[in-house]
């Protein structure tokens, strides 16, 4: 179960009378007269239904934490809750409800209205309705059960993780003319002709194009990749690149292969100094799961023929495309290790309620997956661009940004944080960048 990995104990549980009592069973044993009490509201209300799963009900009650403890545990002393407890319980969260029905994404079985892309909406969710999209509300309500377990058996030692940065980059365009004569080198040609208003725009394309077939032009806007390198390396970051394994969609996927030279240098590359490597399916692939498959071998055979070995193989979907819970099983079946494509296009925050990674669970077979879930915090364009937040370069930008990363750190989770290497247009992008890896 996702937390006792994430508490670092067995738990064993009974549903009872409209508690739950919980039981330790790592050598620490409560007594019978003090048993640790949590709410099984959303386990009691599955038993009336014959299908499907119940969802709170709005709007949401709230608890205020009144001890000092509880009150540290918590970004606020008031929190949301989603499933409440029996009358008399320590904590009156149905904390272990609440978590399956965040994490495994129980909202997201049920899809009303999808965006232009076919994505879940973050406006539609019940996060942003009731106000705790920028609260990892899982993450808290855990910090109060470990509390709580700590002041009742001092000399159980409970898992504490240490805040980790995640930083990568979905290369939808590694060069702004692309790789060869295709649709993006036309694009890029009309780009340039625009940008300087007579035919020397042209003459720019044309010998970016005869510089490129070993490796990308140094003088490629899009060509950033030394610079985010030497970013993460300054600070003792790693960079993850992710890379197109396919193509499903002319109009949407990017115009280069795997195969191609100068791709397979920039692989070598950033191998070579200690980055990672990972996949970013096509944009028709999150419901084709054989062509994910395809595509993430495409990439595990490249990187093989390169001498490129990894301990773990990640990536995010093009545009966020994501079906629950058919795009995590594509993933799984795929051979991937992870997947960190679970945030909002529209909103930044905590789309699963929390910052830790944690390992997949089909909610409809009712099986755990081998994929871990890696819940992506912010993207630079959902907190940028105006068809999404529109925070532009604002210091609400810097205050949302800042905000949602030190709550990460609060709780030892991971800030994931996606910027692509083509989003870097203005000295404005390169300040907000720096600002979030430095904060």
């Amino acid at each position: 179960m996702v937390l006792e990995d994430w508490l670092g104990v067995t738990i064993q549980r009974e549903v009872k009378a409209g508690a739950k009592h919980i039981t330790l069973a790592s050598g620490v044993e409560p007594s019978a007269e003090a048993p640790l009490i949590l709410g099984a509201d959303f386990w009691l209300r599955q038993a009336g239904q014959s299908e499907g799963y119940s969802n709170p009900v709005e709007p949401l009650g709230s608890w205020t934490a009144e001890l000092p403890d509880q009150r540290q545990a918590l970004i606020e002393p008031q929190i949301p809750v989603l499933f409440g407890s029996a009358p008399g319980a320590e904590i009156p969260i149905d904390i272990f409800g609440s978590a399956f029905w965040m994490l495994a994404r129980i909202e997201e079985l049920s899809i009303g209205v999808l965006d232009d892309h076919d994505r879940f909406p973050g406006a539609c969710t019940l996060a942003v309705r009731q106000g705790f999209l920028d609260r990892p509300i899982i993450d808290e309500y855990v910090a109060l059960l470990r509390n709580e377990l700590s002041t009742r058996f001092p000399s159980l030692r409970l898992r504490r993780s240490k805040f980790r940065m995640h930083v990568s980059h979905d290369v939808d365009a590694p060069s702004e003319f692309g790789l060869g004569m295709s649709m993006p080198w036309i694009k890029g040609v009309v780009r340039q002709v625009r940008k300087r208003r007579n035919a020397k725009g042209l003459t720019v394309a044309a010998h970016r194009l005869v510089r490129t077939p070993r490796s990308i032009e140094p003088s490629d806007p899009m060509n950033t990749f030394e610079y985010l390198m030497a970013q993460s390396e300054m600070r003792g970051l790693k960079s993850a690149f992710y890379f197109f394994g396919g193509r499903t969609d002319p109009r949407s996927d990017a115009g280069y292969s795997l195969s191609h030279p100068a791709i397979q240098s920039l692989l070598k590359e950033i191998h070579a100094r200690g980055h990672e490597i990972g996949l970013h399916p096509s944009y028709r692939t999150y419901l084709a799961p054989d062509v994910l498959a395809a595509e993430a071998q495409s990439l595990f055979d490249n990187c093989r023929q390169l001498g490129i070995e990894q301990e773990q193989w990640g990536g995010r979907m093009h545009f966020l495309r994501w079906r629950w819970p058919d795009t995590a099983r594509a993933w799984n079946d795929a051979g991937m290790s992870y997947d960190s494509t679970l945030g909002f296009a529209d909103k930044a925050g905590f789309r699963c309620g929390t910052s830790h990674e944690y390992t997949a669970f089909d909610p409809i077979r009712r099986k755990q997956m081998s994929l871990r879930l890696r819940p992506l915090i912010v993207m630079e364009c959902t907190v940028v661009a105006r068809r999404y937040m529109g925070l532009g370069y604002s210091e609400a930008a810097y205050e949302l940004i800042f905000r949602l990363k030190d709550r990460c750190r609060k709780f030892g989770g991971g800030f994931s944080f996606l910027w692509h290497n083509s989003h870097f247009t203005s000295a404005d992008d390169y300040a907000l960048y720096e600002a979030a890896l430095d904060r």
